[in-house]
């Protein structure tokens, strides 16, 4: 056997009892919870060249604050930390915490005026005691009223999104979705026994997905169908009968001379439509193109079910779902809707949330955006509707 040599493990400074070194060096496995709590402090990093991360990034995502009228508002300039009060052993004997003062630099703006054409009349810039801030020690400890404490790692669900299969009592395969974001509202998507879309907000009463899509933009039936189909224009004096029977009208057609509307979009035609399609001279038709003929037209099912046929009436839907009893303006609906996906001080997917939603779906949006965008709903939705339809 190799005989170990003292003078390499002096000079390492690690005592061994074994016969033979180890064949690879023992890694410092305490490393992880000193340099995540370096990562999180950016302790000796200039203020200006900190990047937007742990405790920066929580200061970013409060600051600024303004009041209602928009008259003050409060700015986070920089943070700072200042030196401890005990060493270690005084810590434990006195049963103190070691911990660093924290300030901030905040700057405080007033402004005049009215809307558009406020002014800055004032400029405040002060350094703010927040608090103690515990000191990891070299052993990824904490120490706390004199005692030695340590943070425990745990395991969470990352933001996402999530598709599931369950299936039916009848041997039907139903699919599902979740969006789960780090800070803010849940979504979750549901196909039902009838081939409806469904989504949850927050665990409240689901809502026909087209409400929804909806109140972010897609107010008519011809712009949901153009979203999800393909949509075709055919010439009814050369088509066949056979051709146009029992597709689904892609849009609105409407009797130029009265201004009558003879069918809606997303209605069947049917050879009596036909017919009153010659009497009042319609040339061309919208329709919708199925990829495969056995494919369930999921957001025809959902659009016919939906009882509400414009932005303003989903917008006071979801409203009244969310905040019941309280009659709301367009407005105020307008923002709740905003506030729920779309801000950022209220909703957060993370980095991790928008990369892994990005890989899913196949989608480019930048890792900085980590609020929804309208592409994640219509994927979403496009990725359940090939789920359901076996693609």
């Amino acid at each position: 056997m190799e005989d170990i040599d003292l003078a390499l493990v002096e000079k390492q400074g690690i005592l061994t009892y074994g016969r033979k070194l180890d064949a690879v060096e023992m890694p410092n496995l305490l490393d992880v919870q000193l340099k995540s709590y370096e990562h999180f402090l950016q302790q000796n990093t200039p203020p200006e060249k900190r990047k937007n991360q742990g405790l920066q990034q929580i200061f970013n995502d409060i600051f600024p604050v303004t009041d209602i009228k928009e008259n003050y508002s409060l700015e986070f300039v920089s943070y700072s930390l200042g030196k401890p009060r005990y060493t270690l052993d005084e810590c434990r004997e006195r049963n103190m915490t070691n911990a660093v003062p924290l300030r901030a630099t905040l700057r405080l703006i007033t402004k005049e005026g009215e809307e558009d054409k406020k002014e800055v009349k004032d400029i405040i810039e002060q350094d703010v005691y927040l608090g103690e801030l515990p000191l990891i020690t070299r052993w990824g400890t904490f120490v706390v009223n004199g005692s030695e404490r340590v943070i425990v790692g745990q395991l969470h669900r990352s933001p996402g999104v999530f598709f599931n299969e369950n299936t039916h009592p009848n041997g039907k395969l139903l699919y599902s979705a979740r969006i789960i974001p780090y800070r803010g509202s849940w979504l979750e998507f549901k196909i039902d026994i009838n081939d409806i879309m469904y989504v949850t907000i927050d665990s409240r009463r689901k809502v026909p997905i087209t409400t929804l899509l909806r109140a972010i933009g897609y107010a008519t039936d011809e712009e949901l169908l153009s979203t999800f189909y393909k949509i075709d224009n055919i010439a009814l004096s050369s088509a066949k009968g056979e051709d146009v029977v029992g597709h689904y009208l892609g849009e609105s057609v409407v009797d130029k001379k009265t201004g009558e509307i003879i069918a809606s979009a997303c209605e069947p035609i049917t050879e009596e439509l036909l017919e009153t399609f010659k009497e009042a001279k319609i040339k061309k038709v919208k329709i919708v193109v199925k990829e495969n003929s056995r494919d369930v037209l999921v957001i025809i099912n959902t659009i016919n079910k939906d009882t509400t046929k414009s932005r303003e009436e989903a917008l006071a839907k979801i409203y009244s779902l969310l905040r019941p009893g309280d009659p709301p303006t367009m407005q105020i609906a307008e923002a709740l809707v905003e506030r729920l996906f779309f801000n950022t001080k209220r909703y957060d997917l993370g980095e991790v949330g928008r990369y892994m939603i990005n890989q899913r779906l196949g989608l480019s949006i930048p890792l900085t955006k980590t609020v929804l965008d309208i592409k994640d709903f219509t994927t979403i939705i496009s990725y359940l509707m090939d789920l359901r339809n076996g693609r």
